[in-house]
């Protein structure tokens, strides 16, 4: 089954199991300053299969989403946290933040 989760479900703690694919879509600007990047994931538990930009429309500046695909590895419990920061930025407080934590089954 594909879960899934969006800016709603920020903060949240889901039950999820082995067959799962967990998909996590996140609203970002093409042209904005500003970029989704992993913050942590425990690579033993959740591996991540794919990241890709989805355009919302064709039209040049169109909004769209980040969007991020992982599979679970292992039973257990674990947190996934993406941050909104510019690419350049290092140790700066992030614009914006994602993060659930998951029951794997």
């Amino acid at each position: 089954m594909e879960l899934t989760l969006n800016e709603a479900q920020h903060s949240a703690r889901l039950a999820v199991y082995m067959t799962d694919t967990i998909v996590v879509r996140l609203m970002e600007d093409p042209d904005g300053l500003y970029r989704w990047r992993l913050s942590s994931a425990d690579p033993d538990t959740l591996e991540m299969i794919d990241q890709r930009y989805e355009l919302a429309h064709t039209d040049s500046g169109a909004s769209g989403a980040s969007v991020w695909t992982f599979k679970p590895k292992k039973t257990g419990r674990t947190r996934l946290e993406l941050a909104k920061l510019r690419p350049w930025q290092g140790g700066d407080a992030p614009a914006d933040q994602f993060a659930v934590d998951l029951d794997i089954r």
